[in-house]
């Protein structure tokens, strides 16, 4: 049995795949043990991760910002993805809060909202590329069916 998965959700798992592989290289790179919990939070990541960017993806396609011109989407999207990324911190803060997985112990933890502040700046540019990424290929699937369709 063929399973016939979209290229929308190819690229969405082989891209948080690739930064859960990041994540785990930069570790062993920087001497961090890889353990349970440490590969826990990146899986953690990676599944939030999937989830915000799909939601955003589903706002772009029903609020129809693809049909847009430039001029008219920068707004939307700039506000758009930094609410994902607030939302994608904000709730893995809060997972690392409630299964105790902090890197950091309690007493010397920085304040909850510090840390989603921190984990939103360190973040931002994967939720750019990833919307980058996303037009690119709607582009490209526009143009080949306009290409199918002169042919």
């Amino acid at each position: 049995m063929r399973i016939n998965v979209s290229g929308y959700w190819c690229c969405q798992i082989f891209g948080w795949g690739l930064f859960g592989l990041v994540n785990v290289l930069f570790a062993r790179i920087y001497g961090q043990e890889i353990t349970g919990k440490l590969i826990t939070r990146i899986l953690m990541a990676v599944t939030v991760g999937i989830v915000v960017t799909h939601l955003l993806r589903n706002i772009i396609i029903e609020r129809k910002w693809l049909m847009l011109s430039a001029e008219k989407i920068i707004i939307r999207l700039f506000v758009s993805i930094v609410a994902a990324i607030f939302i994608y911190s904000l709730s893995l803060v809060s997972l690392f809060e409630w299964f105790n997985l902090s890197e950091m112990n309690r007493e010397i933890r920085a304040p909850f909202i510090s840390r989603v502040i921190r984990l939103a700046f360190s973040k931002s540019i994967i939720f750019i590329i990833w919307i980058l990424a996303y037009y690119a290929y709607y582009v490209y699937q526009y143009f080949q069916k306009t290409k199918t369709r002169g042919s």
